[in-house]
């Protein structure tokens, strides 16, 4: 029986998420997906399927769409997910797909191979219980498929999306892509990146500090707020009564990590690219 076969409880979620109307991933879809992995008994076994069911759809748009989605649950859930994606089922299921390749579109089996490659190097490469991905990219190697990029081969740890970007960019030039052009232009997107939060930082201050200021002086010049005479007679100093005004709590925002990013400091986090941080505090 395929791995794909009969409903889930999670089906409909996931058809949501990868509708063919959609031109971007919905990363709040994909996290509440997640959340439901994570709390329903069999929620990992159910969403497997589902997603496998999307991967195999007619229009291929679809399935990179579900391959982005189990990219980011590989990512983001937990190790019960990892142990249904490196289970046998799901190993025959990919290579049934290898196997029968023209049935499916060459760049989907494409961003597929890429996709195994990362996780055989990331989270499934050192747990003896997860070692059929690793596995799996062997087979796939050692096949020599025509769906295994050149660059898959010589790219380092990149992510999905940019090996992917780097595959598509060596078919069309036909060379190889070069590992060092690669890094060097992640490393200027992440700093692209990293300028232009600061700047945001920056405005988000200097707003506050014109704000504040023109509260200031419209406390200072002007009588709106009531007074008291604090010497119970008349003719007295009067003093103002200031209104509290209670500050709201800053809600906190998800975001999805582009780059690997090991801690130096005590106060920096250590996080991989793909994974879904939560930001309670910009400063």
């Amino acid at each position: 029986m395929g791995l794909f076969s009969g409903n889930s409880s999670i089906e409909h979620a996931v058809e949501e998420a990868t509708d063919g109307k959609k031109t971007v991933e919905d990363w709040q879809e994909m996290l509440e997906i997640i959340d439901q992995i994570e709390q329903q008994p069999n929620g990992a076994k159910e969403a497997l399927k589902a997603i496998m069911k999307r991967i195999k759809h007619r229009d291929p748009h679809v399935g990179v769409l579900a391959l982005s989605l189990l990219d980011a649950c590989v990512a983001n859930a937990k190790r019960k997910f990892h142990l249904e994606v490196s289970s046998r089922v799901f190993d025959d299921e990919v290579r049934g797909m290898f196997k029968n390749s023209q049935n499916f579109n060459r760049e989907l089996l494409e961003k597929f191979a890429l996709l195994i490659k990362k996780w055989s190097e990331n989270e499934f490469k050192s747990d003896p219980a997860l070692a059929l991905i690793p596995s799996l990219w062997l087979h796939l190697k050692s096949t020599k498929s025509s769906f295994v990029p050149e660059g898959a081969l010589v790219v380092g740890r990149a992510t999905a999306g940019s090996a992917f970007s780097a595959s598509q960019s060596s078919t069309s030039t036909g060379r190889s892509a070069d590992p060092a052009a690669i890094q060097k232009k992640e490393e200027e997107d992440f700093a692209k990146a990293i300028a232009l939060s600061l700047e945001e930082e920056n405005k988000k201050k200097r707003s506050g500090s014109a704000s504040a200021s023109l509260l200031s002086s419209s406390m200072a010049s002007t009588s709106l707020y009531p007074s008291v005479n604090t010497n119970g007679g008349g003719g007295s100093t009067n003093q103002p009564i200031y209104a509290t005004v209670k500050k709201e709590p800053k809600e906190s925002r998800k975001v999805r990590a582009m780059y690997d990013f090991e801690a130096v400091e005590d106060n920096e986090l250590t996080f991989k690219a793909g994974e879904i941080l939560h930001v309670i505090d910009d400063r």
